[in-house]
């Protein structure tokens, strides 16, 4: 290779070399997206009714109340855990999308009589996005696009975001949820955590 030759290659090798350094800002936002990317199932869902205060609830009408919903829920599905929540990652973008599933309470409403406790669970997307300092936030998924105003359980649902967030943990703020306590007989709607691991 003639000397002209490699003065023109240095450029292109050192613009290589760069490319794949730590200090490429790029390469550290995807370094963190892939260590999200993946499956994560639930862990809990702590009931926040309006008002703030601790509340036990009994959900599945077995004379047994918690506030930990997914306790409740699983009652119903027999221990069998639901979907799972899966994050892609939009590499080179500092971002990617939740696509989330969460245990939705179906109760239908006919003349104000409340009937059913099947658990459905409908998938909503979350913007989630690096921040400059390494930390993962969220926009807001506000509510469903649900045509059936009778099925009230799946029309309140809404207003989910990202309440903190590590590769192996993640916690969204549901901030519409209702409820059927059987022990009070009374509709309620309040706050949830849900608490999502890293799927093994």
């Amino acid at each position: 290779m003639n000397m002209r030759k490699k003065y023109l290659m240095l450029p292109l090798l050192a613009a290589i070399i760069s490319s794949c350094t730590p200090d490429n800002p790029e390469n550290k936002y995807d370094v963190i997206l892939q260590q999200y990317e993946g499956e994560y199932e639930l862990e809990s869902m702590e009931w926040i009714p309006e008002g703030g205060k601790t509340m036990v609830v009994d959900i599945n009408d077995d004379k047994q109340a918690s506030n930990d919903l997914l306790e409740e829920i699983l009652v119903l599905h027999d221990g069998v855990k639901l979907n799972h929540t899966k994050f892609n990652p939009d590499y080179g973008k500092r971002s990617g999308t939740f696509s989330v599933k969460i245990p939705i309470l179906d109760y239908y409403q006919t003349e104000e009589v409340y009937s059913g406790n099947i658990t459905s669970s409908h998938q909503c997307f979350l913007k989630a996005n690096i921040g400059e300092d390494g930390s993962m936030t969220s926009g807001v998924f506000d509510h469903l696009e649900w045509a059936d105003e009778d099925r009230i359980g799946v029309w309140t649902f809404g207003g989910v975001s990202m309440e903190s967030a590590t590769p192996e943990r993640i916690v969204l703020n549901v901030d519409r949820y209702m409820v059927y306590d059987f022990r009070t007989s009374k509709k309620m709607i309040g706050k949830v955590l849900v608490t999502l691991t890293r799927y093994k």
